[in-house]
């Protein structure tokens, strides 16, 4: 009795960009049995490519995601910076950025950041951090008169064409001037984004 042992290719039915020209490469892969990237040439972690660790993947995103959102509501952030030196001279404090976790730690922007642009929060991070930030100012003023704040914000937020108008209106409401924000926004993700 012979057994004979065939392996298969098979196309992700979830999404195919268009043109797909690495398809070629795919039998030649194979038929060697390799577990190596066609695009890089380098091995794979294939324990991590399982439909387990996508699972938990996207359960850990969709608990960020719910954290950020009770977050925003019930305001667990909190700007945290030293203060910097420009290069004229000039002292300003930068806005950092921090979550509080379920257990009181510290969750780094790194970690939440990501899935809040990929859950479409970036903007609205951006606009509480922005105003949580002149509410202090105004809070502060006589403390910390003409003092100057830096805000990261995400290309997503700077690129929205009612940003303008809103951090006008924020400004208003809070009675700072203009100069005493700086928005820093990441080079490399803002062309591609705009």
């Amino acid at each position: 009795m012979a057994c004979r042992c065939n392996r298969q290719i098979g196309v992700s039915y979830c999404y195919v960009r268009s043109p797909v020209n690495h398809i070629y490469l795919l039998p030649g892969r194979a038929k060697y049995g390799r577990r190596t990237s066609i695009v890089t040439n380098a091995p794979e972690n294939m324990q991590r490519r399982g439909a387990m660790y996508l699972q938990r993947e996207l359960k850990d995103k969709v608990a960020m995601m719910n954290r950020l959102q009770q977050a925003l509501e019930t305001q667990p952030f909190f700007p945290d910076g030293p203060a910097d030196y420009g290069m004229r001279g000039d002292v300003y404090h930068e806005i950092l950025l921090r979550m509080k976790g379920e257990n009181d730690e510290l969750i780094s922007p790194d970690s939440f950041l990501p899935v809040a642009h990929e859950f479409g929060l970036s903007s609205s991070i951006d606009m509480w951090v922005i105003e949580h930030t002149l509410q202090f100012m105004a809070e502060n003023r006589a403390k910390m008169p003409a003092h100057r704040f830096a805000i990261n914000l995400s290309p997503t937020s700077v690129c929205q064409a009612r940003f303008p108008v809103e951090v006008s209106q924020l400004l208003a409401k809070y009675q700072i001037e203009a100069w005493q924000l700086i928005f820093e926004v990441t080079e490399s993700n803002a062309s591609d984004q705009c």
